[in-house]
């Protein structure tokens, strides 16, 4: 697993936005403009174009979350220089609902909670409509889950445990994409922005 470089230095610990969300928030709005698509995209293209030019990196595959979801399905899109062979979007900012899905043309595995703020309720019934009857996409929503879930949600609660564990196998284990599908064999990558995700064993363990 590689992680592209789009922000250094300038994460929180869950113990320091507990003790200070006020701050945590506050940094946030200089955080987005300082990280917004527009400014982010051209490196994180940058960074998938690099691992094609390397002959043992033949196939691609992303996992955004968070700010790093509106990446991944920008790089399924039709069209796209620097495509992926598959990608993870885990409830994910920044998206235009559901004009940012209509040029998908990629797998994408969109997982998102019923509570998710950013992407409401109501406008996941038009991600799954633009994106059914496209090859290896599929939309998981996970019932009482909020934003942020699969990064932050809290271990110790049931629920939330298994909305997270869920989560981590739907990215390890969905057939119709190249983390087991023998006809996209390669590298899986990681987008993120404020969250993060591991890869493997540790994911399912860790989160």
């Amino acid at each position: 697993m590689m992680v592209p470089t789009t922000a250094q230095q300038e994460t929180m610990t869950p113990e320091e936005i507990g003790a200070n969300k006020g701050q945590a928030y506050a940094m946030f709005g200089a955080w987005i403009s300082k990280h917004h698509p527009s400014t982010a995209y051209p490196l994180v293209k940058s960074f998938i174009a690099a691992l094609r030019e390397e002959k043992h990196h033949p196939s691609v595959g992303v996992v955004g979350i968070c700010w790093g979801g509106w990446a991944a399905v920008f790089l399924t899109h039709e069209g796209e220089d620097t495509r992926v062979d598959a990608a993870v979007s885990i409830h994910p900012g920044g998206l235009t609902v559901p004009d940012d899905f209509v040029q998908v043309a990629k797998p994408l595995l969109f997982q998102v909670g019923d509570l998710d703020d950013l992407i409401p309720a109501t406008e996941i019934p038009k991600v799954e409509e633009v994106l059914k009857g496209k090859e290896g996409c599929e939309v998981k929503v996970y019932e009482g889950q909020v934003h942020g879930f699969a990064a932050r949600g809290d271990y110790s609660v049931e629920k939330e445990r298994k909305a997270k564990e869920l989560c981590a196998q739907n990215v390890l284990f969905t057939n119709s994409l190249l983390i087991v599908d023998s006809r996209v064999l390669g590298q899986v990558y990681e987008i993120v922005g404020c969250d993060r995700i591991l890869a493997g064993e540790d994911l399912i363990r860790n989160m």
